[in-house]
């Protein structure tokens, strides 16, 4: 894993099935793409990021509808936009070649 930065240091990564998964960009596309932005009065943030390395595209996302983010506080990652439509809270989804999706849900919080 990256080292933990409060600098603006661009690094991110998680662990996917106990491994280390870390962005690698390939080609024009960046490997991380992250925004936290207000609008209409409510706060919406995204993180993504892929691994560009060999045949297949993998990639993280993690993203919050309508949540103000408090420092030092825990966000549980418990929604899936394609099941629950227009949520509030979190959710995940690890993809794999952009055509297996692994999304989280109330039982599997990412």
């Amino acid at each position: 894993m990256p080292p933990e930065t409060q600098t603006g240091e661009n690094t991110v990564g998680c662990l996917v099935n106990g491994k280390v998964f870390l962005p690698h960009r390939k080609g024009i596309y960046p490997a991380v793409a992250i925004f936290y932005e207000f609008v209409g009065g409510e706060f919406f943030f995204s993180l993504s990021f892929d691994n560009q390395r060999g045949a297949g595209l993998k990639g993280v996302t993690i993203g919050t509808l309508r949540v103000s983010f408090q420092e030092g506080q825990p966000y549980i990652l418990n929604k899936n936009n394609e099941v629950d439509g227009d949520f509030t809270g979190g959710g995940g989804l690890y993809t794999i070649n952009t055509k297996i999706y692994y999304y989280t849900n109330s039982t599997s919080t990412g």
